[in-house]
């Protein structure tokens, strides 16, 4: 899906693709990612979301992604990571935020 016009991601945009396991949406236009979107890819082990517009990662974003290894969100405009945002990456090594704009994290 990389290279299109892609503006948000909902829910139900990946429902009853379980066997899937590599993803790339990288060069869109995305801006939102729904929480929860990503928990029907439960064999999910890369993703990338790189260069997009998004701003913002809400909580719950990556719930579901337990086999997640590899996540990418490099190149976009992050300015603040929230709590929850990451939850359920149980066994995630990397995580790229390089090129954002990040300058805080929220802690409780």
């Amino acid at each position: 899906l990389e290279r299109n016009n892609i503006q948000q991601i909902k829910i139900e945009f990946f429902k009853g693709l379980v066997k899937m396991n590599k993803l790339y949406i990288e060069r869109n236009l995305i801006k939102v990612i729904e929480p929860y979107s990503f928990q029907n890819l439960i064999n999910l082990e890369e993703l990338n979301l790189g260069f997009q517009n998004l701003v913002d990662l809400l909580p719950c974003t990556f719930y579901g992604l337990e086999n997640l290894n590899w996540l990418l969100i490099n190149n976009n405009n992050l300015n603040m990571l929230k709590n929850f945002t990451f939850i359920g990456l149980k066994q995630v090594y990397a995580i790229s935020l390089m090129t954002n704009e990040i300058s805080a994290i929220e802690h409780e």
